[in-house]
């Protein structure tokens, strides 16, 4: 089953934290200015010494927990859910996180954030570390959709090694993610509704 305890990475600071402690702007600032500091997110920091040594996964998985801390209604998905849930992605840059607003509008970007629009149904949604996260299946389904060939195979392969889904389920993803106009598209309820066995 996908990872569920809670990972050993450096403290998110935040400025409405630090404020309410009696930490005055100027040293905030001051930390930021001289290195101590480091920004992961507005209004978010960690102490740069300590997150100098992470791999990308883990510096990813604390600039998600910077921004989950802020943007409680949104859902993390597409590369971000796949790091959260521990799947491998081959050769994909990870400097943006990924979230997702349910419904039909409101998506927009900004430096170190990409916000989609979706329509998730409830068993789309888990729950880890206090963080909404879309399903293994979904998560799947959104890297077929937007990252390479070979980085959805990468991370399907893991999944199914790991027993958290079942034979045929890349197979499932390339036909959701079809080219527009090859006819051979599928909707996320057609391609949930292949035989998988659901994370616990």
């Amino acid at each position: 089953m996908p990872p569920t305890g809670p990972e050993a990475l450096p403290a998110v600071l935040h400025r409405s934290a630090l404020l309410a402690k009696g930490i005055t702007n100027d040293e905030i600032q001051r930390s930021r200015r001289t290195g101590q500091w480091r920004t992961l997110a507005r209004g978010a920091y960690c102490d740069a010494e300590t997150s100098a040594g992470l791999t990308r996964e883990q510096d990813h998985r604390l600039r998600v927990r910077a921004l989950a801390a802020r943007s409680p209604p949104l859902v993390l998905s597409h590369l971000s859910a796949a790091v959260v849930h521990g799947l491998p992605l081959w050769g994909t840059r990870l400097d943006e996180v990924h979230l997702t607003r349910i419904g039909t509008s409101g998506g927009r970007s900004a430096p170190g954030r990409i916000v989609h629009t979706a329509v998730l149904e409830p068993d789309q949604v888990v729950c880890l570390d206090d963080i909404r996260v879309t399903s293994i299946l979904r998560t799947l389904i959104d890297v077929a959709c937007s990252a390479s060939f070979r980085c959805t195979v990468v991370a399907a392969d893991a999944a199914l090694h790991r027993g958290w889904v079942v034979p045929g389920t890349r197979r499932g993803l390339g036909h959701h993610c079809a080219p527009a106009g090859s006819g051979r598209g599928q909707t996320s309820t057609e391609v949930r509704q292949r035989p998988l066995r659901k994370p616990r």
